[in-house]
C-alpha cells in the first residue's frame, strides 16, 4: 500500500531541528521539498519557531513549550525513550536504523493525519556494521572500527600513553647485548666483529636515548627517572670508552709499529709525537669513563663479574697514565739512550729475581727503537780483571771465592742490583752512561711470547713459543753449554729478532694487559738515572725497591709487622721450575695486648728423579723483620734450627737459614716471633706489608688473627671469614700487600 501525502498551501515554510542521524534528516528534507515545502535545518531551536509553519523536533526535546506554535509540531525520537510531553504534540519512536523512503511516508502520514493517536513506535531492522576494507594495492586487509567505542578508547589511549613511555627500552636492552657481544669480541680479539656489534649497540643506544628523553618528564614526575637515567649514563661512558678504546687500539698500534722503522723523515716524526699525544688524551678520557662507569655498576649492584674487572683494569690504565708522560720523554728524547737489560732466569732463583745467564743493551733516540745487542754473561765475567769478594752464602754454599756479574743479582732490591751491575760492567768491560735497567725473568719473556705467533728460528728449524720457550732454552742454552760458547747468545739474538718482526702480527690486548701483570707481579723491574723517572716507578711499585717498616696510617697509635721472605737457589741447577710454596702467617694477641707471630712456609719440590731440569732445592732462604722484634725459635719440620745466621741492618732484623728440599718431599719452616711494642690504647692500628720476592712465582698465602675477649676489630681493608676471636683470609701471593687492621682494647 502507497501512502499519498499532500500539502494544501503553497511553498509553507517547514523547520527541521537536529543534531545528528545526517541520513534521516536528508531523507525527510528531499521528501518534504517533493512535497512542495521550502525546508530549513538547525541544530539549535533558537530561530523564531513562531515563523514556521511545520517544526520537526529530531531527538531533540529540551524546549520551552509556551514559544512553541499549538499545532503542527512534531518529535522523533531514534533509538531512545521519548521524555513526557504534552498530550496535544506527536511523537514517533524508531528502534532499529534500517531507513527507507517507505519509513518517511509512514510518519509523515501520521504527523500530517487527522489521527487522535499521538504516539508512533516503529520497530525498523537493524543494518549490520560494516568493516572498511580498504583498496588492495595499497593496504590488502581489512579494518573495522566497530571497536571503537568510548571504554575501548580510553583503553587504547591508555596503552600507547604506557607504550609511548616504554618505548625506549626495547632498544635499550638490545644496545646492551651487542655491548656485551663486543665484549666477548674483545676477548677473543675479533675487532673487526667487534667494532660491529659495537656500532650496531652505539646505533641502539642512540635510538633509546632520544625516545627516553620524550618520556622523561613523566618519569620525573612521579619520581620514578634514577634508574632510566642511571642505564641512559651507563650507556653514555660505554659508548665514549668504546668510541676512544678502538681509536686508541689503532692508534697504539700504528705507533708500535712505527717505533721499530728506521731512518723517519721529519714528517713522519711529527705525526709520531701527535699520534703519542692523541693516545694520551684517549686513554685519559677512557680511564675517566671508565672510574665513573665503575661507580654507577656499584651503586646499582649490577654487574659484579664485569665490575671486577673493570676495576682491575681502571687500576692498571691509571698507573700507565701516570708512568705516560715519561715513557713520550724517553720516545721522542734526540739524544741516545741506553738501557741495560738483565735477563734473569727465576727457575735458578736469587734474591734480586734470579741468575743473570745474559744481557742486553737497548738504545732508542729520536722516535726510534735503534736496536738490542745480545750478550752471554760469561764473555763480560771472563774480562774482569779485579778481585770482588762475594757475599758469604755464595762463598759457603757455591764455593766461590770471587763475584762475578751472573751472581750479582743477591740483593732484594732491584736498584742497588742494577748498581752492582753498572759496577762489574766497568769493570770488565768499560761500559758506562746508562738510562736505566730493565730486570726481566724468565717467566715474563714466557708471557711476553704469549701476545705473539710463534717465532720461527731458521737456523735450529725450530718454533718458540710460550709453552716451550723454557725447555727449549735449556736444551739449546743451558745443556752442554761452555765459557766461549755462542750458542746461549745466538739463541736469544734470533727470539729478539723474530720478536721485532713479528710486532705488526702481535695482539695488542694481551700484550698490554700481560706487561701490566708482570709489573704487578715483579717479573718486570726499572731502574731510571733520572731522578723523576726513578720517583714515578717506585710510586707505582715498578722498581723492585725494599720497603720501609713504616706505618703509612695517620693514626696515632700505629704498630707495624713487616715480613720479606725471599730465597737463593744455590744448587746451580733449575729446581725452582718444580718448587712450589704456602705461606702462613698467624698472630696472637693476649689480653694484655702482647703480640706473638708465627711464621710457616711449606716447601715442595715435585721435580722426579733423572727428570731434567729437576734436581734438589738448595736453598738459602732469608727473611727481612723489624728490627724490634724477638725471635723466639726457628724449626725445621718441628725440629728446632740451630744453624740460623742474624744481622741487624739499618730497620731490618735479616735471618738466613740453609734449606735444603729433596726431589719429591716437602720442608716445613716455622719461625715465631714477637713485637716489641704491645697494645696499650684503646684504640690502635695494626699494620703488616708484607713483600714479594722479584721473580717468585705466585703462591697461596693464609693471613689468621687471634684475638682475646677484650680485644675486638673495629675495621679492616679486607675481607676474611670470622669465627668467633678468630679472622682468617686465605689469597693468592701475587705482589706486595698491605694490611690495616683497627683494633679497640676494652679495660676490665
Amino acid at each position: 500500500m502507497r501512502w499519498e501525502i499532500k500539502i494544501l498551501e503553497e511553498q509553507p515554510r517547514i523547520l527541521i531541528i537536529a543534531k545528528d542521524n545526517l541520513l534521516f534528516v536528508n531523507l525527510l528534507k528531499k521528501k518534504l521539498e517533493d512535497l512542495g515545502g521550502k525546508v530549513f535545518l538547525s541544530q539549535s531551536p533558537n530561530l523564531l519557531v513562531k515563523k514556521f509553519d511545520y517544526i520537526f523536533f529530531i531527538n531533540f526535546s529540551f524546549y520551552k513549550e509556551e514559544e512553541l506554535p499549538k499545532k503542527n509540531v512534531f518529535f522523533i525520537f531514534f533509538n531512545q525513550k521519548p521524555p513526557k510531553l504534552t498530550k496535544d504534540k506527536k511523537i514517533v519512536q524508531l528502534l532499529g536504523n534500517k531507513i527507507d523512503e517507505k519509513t518517511i511516508e509512514q510518519i509523515l502520514w501520521f504527523f500530517f493525519s487527522k489521527t487522535s493517536q499521538k504516539f508512533l513506535l516503529l520497530n525498523l531492522p537493524k543494518i549490520p556494521k560494516k568493516k572498511i576494507t580498504l583498496p588492495k594495492p595499497w593496504f590488502p586487509f581489512s579494518f573495522s572500527f566497530s571497536f571503537l567505542n568510548k571504554k575501548n578508547i580510553f583503553i587504547i589511549v591508555l596503552l600507547f600513553f604506557f607504550l609511548f613511555h616504554f618505548l625506549f627500552l626495547p632498544p635499550l636492552f638490545l644496545s646492551g647485548y651487542f655491548f656485551y657481544q663486543t665484549g666477548n669480541y674483545l676477548k677473543k680479539e675479533e675487532i673487526k666483529e667487534a667494532k660491529n656489534s659495537f656500532t650496531a649497540a652505539k646505533n641502539y643506544f642512540f635510538l633509546a636515548k632520544k625516545l627516553y628523553f620524550l618520556s622523561r618528564p613523566v618519569y620525573l614526575l612521579f619520581s620514578i627517572a634514577s634508574l632510566p637515567d642511571d642505564l641512559i649514563s651507563i650507556g653514555e661512558k660505554l659508548v665514549v670508552i668504546g668510541d676512544n678504546g678502538f681509536s686508541a687500539y689503532d692508534n697504539g698500534k700504528n705507533l708500535l709499529v712505527f717505533l721499530f722503522k728506521k731512518n723517519k723523515t721529519e714528517e713522519e716524526k711529527k705525526l709520531f709525537a701527535l699520534k703519542l699525544k692523541n693516545l694520551s688524551s684517549q686513554l685519559k678520557t677512557i680511564n675517566e669513563n671508565l672510574s665513573l662507569l665503575i661507580q654507577k655498576l656499584s651503586q646499582l649492584n649490577l654487574l659484579k663479574e664485569k665490575k671486577t674487572v673493570f676495576s682491575s683494569f681502571n687500576q692498571s690504565l691509571t698507573k700507565f697514565i701516570k708512568f705516560y708522560p715519561y715513557l713520550e720523554k724517553i720516545i721522542e728524547n734526540k739524544t741516545n739512550q741506553k738501557f741495560l737489560i738483565l735477563f734473569a732466569n727465576n727457575m735458578e732463583l736469587r734474591p734480586g729475581g734470579g741468575f743473570i745467564g745474559s744481557l742486553g743493551i737497548l738504545q732508542i733516540k729520536d722516535y726510534t727503537f735503534e736496536g738490542i745487542e745480545i750478550y752471554d754473561v760469561y764473555d763480560i765475567d771472563g774480562q774482569l780483571t779485579i778481585h770482588v769478594d762475594p757475599p758469604e752464602p755464595i762463598k759457603k754454599y757455591l764455593n766461590l771465592n770471587h763475584w762475578f756479574l751472573r751472581d750479582s743479582n743477591f740483593s732484594p732490591d732491584f736498584w742497588e742490583n742494577y748498581q752492582k751491575a753498572k759496577f762489574f760492567l766497568e769493570k770488565s768491560v768499560g761500559w758506562q752512561d746508562f738510562s736505566g735497567g730493565i730486570l726481566l725473568t724468565t717467566t715474563a719473556i714466557q708471557k711476553i711470547l704469549e701476545a705473539f705467533p710463534p717465532i720461527y728460528l731458521v737456523d735450529l728449524k725450530e718454533k718458540i713459543t710460550k709453552d716451550n720457550f723454557y725447555l727449549k732454552t735449556q736444551f739449546y742454552v743451558e745443556k752442554n753449554f761452555f765459557p766461549g760458547s755462542i750458542q746461549k747468545k745466538s739463541f736469544l739474538s734470533s727470539i729478539v729478532r723474530g720478536l721485532i718482526l713479528n710486532i705488526e702480527n702481535a695482539s695488542l690486548k694481551n700484550l698490554l694487559l700481560n706487561l701490566s701483570q708482570l709489573f704487578e707481579e715483579k717479573q718486570i723491574v726499572l731502574a731510571f738515572e733520572e731522578e723523576d723517572y726513578q720517583k714515578i716507578i717506585e710510586e707505582l711499585g715498578w722498581g723492585g725497591r725494599l720497603a720501609k717498616p713504616v706505618c703509612f696510617s695517620s693514626f696515632n697509635n700505629c704498630m707495624v709487622n713487616f715480613l720479606f721472605p725471599y730465597e737463593a737457589n744455590l744448587g746451580a741447577n733449575k729446581a725452582n721450575f718444580f718448587i712450589n710454596r704456602h705461606y702462613s702467617l698467624k698472630i696472637l694477641i693476649d689480653s694484655s695486648g702482647k703480640i706473638t707471630n708465627y711464621f710457616t712456609i711449606l716447601f715442595k719440590n715435585e721435580a722426579k728423579d733423572d727428570i731434567f731440569p729437576g734436581s734438589n732445592y738448595r736453598n738459602f732462604f732469608q727473611l727481612l723483620l723489624p728490627k724490634t722484634v724477638s725471635i723466639k725459635e726457628i724449626k725445621k719440620d718441628g725440629v728446632l734450627v740451630e744453624d740460623v745466621s742474624f744481622e741487624d741492618k739499618e730497620e731490618f732484623k735479616k735471618i738466613g737459614i740453609f734449606l735444603e728440599i729433596p726431589q719429591k718431599k716437602t720442608v716445613v719452616l716455622e719461625i715465631v716471633y714477637k713485637n716489641e711494642k704491645p697494645i696499650t690504647n684503646n684504640f690502635a692500628v695494626l699494620q703488616l706489608i708484607i713483600q714479594k720476592q722479584i721473580g717468585a712465582l705466585n703462591s697461596d698465602i693464609t693471613l689468621k688473627l687471634s684475638l682475646p675477649k677484650n680485644i675486638s676489630i673495629i675495621n679492616q681493608n679486607f675481607f676474611p671469614l670470622v669465627k668467633n676471636q678468630e679472622i682468617i683470609y686465605n689469597s693468592y701471593f701475587l705482589t706486595d700487600k698491605i694490611f690495616f687492621i683497627q683494633l679497640k682494647k676494652a679495660y676490665d
